[in-house]
């Protein structure tokens, strides 16, 4: 009886032992056991690392047995692309020890046999749901020339090749593994090769939309040109020798007439003045011959003082003329622990109030390793005065930020920038972001991000 409660008590504490031994995993499927379920996840192919195991009274697809979180993330970023609801948990490290060692080798099926016909290998780098931001990833990045845009319903799929040997689809698969994680061997059909690539509304939208903002442009280029053509009329001023300025229309108008010098008479009767310091000139006895033409001076202004007004009123027509501008610009983004990096583009409308205050409402899409994120933001900024060629600038951002599957999130954030001119509505510029958000869910952690950008600026 001792021995039996002995031999008990040990196989209790060996049990409690080899359940604490836990590690991190990442899991991409769970569904509800049944025999049909059982043999679909059995016979597909997964990733390195992945295994098929009974859990409760779910079938689960679980890959990878960490001891870090950190090595589970990377393990993540890798699955995400193919399973978007993928998401790290916790395990127990006995569940990978009996696995099957087959799955350790290539996660390839070419035991099935291809009609030579009408079928072939092909290797598979890319399969996701057909949604804008998947499709705007495979118009912006480069894949083989060999892989084919597939359309399958709901989902997009790249494949790559097509091939009769499995001697053949096993080295081109070996090749891609190196720079595509998720690449697997499928069996496709030789016409889908053969046809154009299809056609997307994603496409034809982006172009519609392009040759718009071209007409634009156009036509604001055009109105520039037309107010640059009507400044050359705007009145140079000119002063003559008794100090009265003469604008362009004036100056045109008495080079087209002939004026005769008047030769008045002087009453010599007239006693001077102490002040006078020549003689006092009698308009009315001013004689003029029939063909003499007299050029009205009442028109004229009495003094400097409206020239200066009207220049006021020119230099306000241009500040308003150039207090708008659009900028596209495009850099590098990292999250705030400078793990995750990727890219991004954006594009922003502002308002200059005077020459040293404007603000923004701009739009950017950051493309990181593990997600996409889109912002919506305004800011407020101060420009400082030209340092040799070059004008530096501080603002704060505040707004909106985007995750399809972590939701939405407030965006706090600074900015420094500096910009260069050009031509005279044309600038330059480079700025660094820093923005505070907090995206948290089951596949995303976000909690803030680093911007380095380059973009142009058109004032108009």
């Amino acid at each position: 009886m001792m021995k039996l409660l002995l031999l008990l008590s040990l196989s209790i504490l060996l049990f409690a032992e080899k359940n604490k031994d836990t590690c991190y995993t990442v899991q991409i499927l769970s569904e509800k056991d049944t025999p049909k379920t059982r043999t679909t996840l059995l016979n597909q192919n997964y990733a390195d690392g992945c295994k098929v195991m009974k859990i409760g009274r779910n079938q689960t697809v679980r890959c990878g047995c960490y001891n870090s979180s950190r090595e589970a993330k990377k393990k993540l970023r890798s699955l995400y692309d193919e399973y978007t609801e993928a998401y790290i948990t916790k395990t127990y490290k006995y569940r990978f020890k009996n696995m099957k060692k087959h799955q350790k080798k290539l996660p390839v099926k070419v035991k099935s046999e291809i009609d030579e016909k009408t079928q072939c290998y092909s290797v598979e780098i890319f399969n996701r749901y057909k949604t804008d931001e998947n499709m705007e990833y495979i118009s912006t990045h480069n894949f083989p020339k060999s892989c084919k845009e597939m359309d399958f319903g709901d989902k997009i799929s790249l494949r790559c090749g097509c091939y009769k040997s499995k001697d053949d689809v096993l080295n081109e698969y070996l090749r891609l593994k190196e720079q595509y994680k998720n690449t697997i061997i499928k069996i496709s059909e030789i016409k889908a090769f053969k046809e154009n690539r299809v056609d997307n509304d994603l496409y034809l939208k982006k172009i519609a939309k392009l040759e718009a903002f071209i007409g634009e442009l156009k036509e604001t280029i055009r109105q520039q040109e037309l107010y640059i053509e009507n400044m050359d009329d705007v009145e140079e001023v000119q002063e003559n020798d008794s100090g009265v300025t003469i604008d362009n229309k004036t100056k045109k108008i008495i080079a087209s007439k002939k004026v005769k010098k008047l030769k008045p008479t002087i009453k010599k009767d007239v006693p001077l003045k102490d002040e006078d310091v020549g003689e006092e000139i009698i308009l009315e006895d001013m004689k003029f011959d029939d063909e003499d033409e007299v050029v009205n001076t009442e028109a004229e202004p009495e003094s400097d003082l409206e020239v200066i007004e009207d220049s006021k009123v020119i230099e306000k027509k241009k500040h308003l003329f150039n207090s708008y501008f659009l900028s596209i610009e495009s850099g590098v983004a990292m999250d705030s622990s400078f793990e995750n990096s990727g890219s991004d583009i954006g594009a922003e409308i502002g308002y200059y109030f005077n020459k040293n205050i404007f603000m923004t409402l701009n739009y950017q899409l950051t493309n990181l390793l593990d997600a996409n994120f889109h912002y919506m933001a305004t800011s407020l900024n101060y420009k400082f005065d030209k340092i040799w060629s070059m004008s530096p600038y501080v603002g704060v951002l505040a707004g909106l930020g985007s995750q399809y599957s972590a939701g939405d999130s407030v965006l706090i954030g600074s900015q420094i920038g500096l910009e260069i001119n050009l031509v005279s509505t044309l600038d330059i510029y480079t700025d660094y972001k820093y923005m505070k958000v907090d995206f948290s869910s089951s596949t995303v952690v976000h909690d803030g991000e680093h911007d380095i950008n380059i973009g142009l600026r058109y004032h108009f």
